[in-house]
Parts: structure tokens; sequence; C-alpha cells
């Protein structure tokens, strides 16, 4: 899945309410497409190898974070 917001240098009336421009939206659609299509057949990536190796570097590898907060709820139990 990708997503894409879509973003407006004004508010949009009606934005609240769920209404958006169908151009905009057709455009983000036809992008996410033809960004699919890219990354299957291996000509883009969505991020960059040697930057996300350096983050993991200095920041370790963020597997907590996909605990859901499930880890640090059994620590506070255990206290």
């Amino acid at each position: 899945m990708v997503g894409v917001a879509l973003t407006t240098e004004v508010a949009v009336p009606g934005c609240a309410s769920g209404a958006s421009h169908c151009l905009d939206i057709e455009m983000a659609v036809r992008f996410c497409l033809e960004a699919a299509k890219a990354f299957g057949e291996g000509k883009c990536a969505f991020y960059n190898e040697k930057e996300f190796k350096l983050l993991k570097k200095l920041y370790g590898s963020m597997e907590h974070l996909k605990s859901q907060g499930k880890e640090s709820q059994k620590r506070q139990i255990k206290r």
C-alpha cells in the first residue's frame, strides 16, 4: 500500500466533510500506480539503504516500536 497525502496551500472548503477535488485524487492515484509499478520492476526504492543503515547504527533497530505498547505494559505489571 502506498499512501499520499493530498495537501493544499490554502484551506479547501469541504475538506472536513471528506469532499476533495477529483483531479487531485486522480493525480495522486496515478502517482501511486506508477510508483508501485516502478517499485515492482526494481526501478525505485522507498528508502535509501545507506541512510537506513546509518539510522540503525545511530538509533538501534527500533523493533520496540512494533510492540504496540505490549512490552512496556508487561514491564509495568512486573514492577
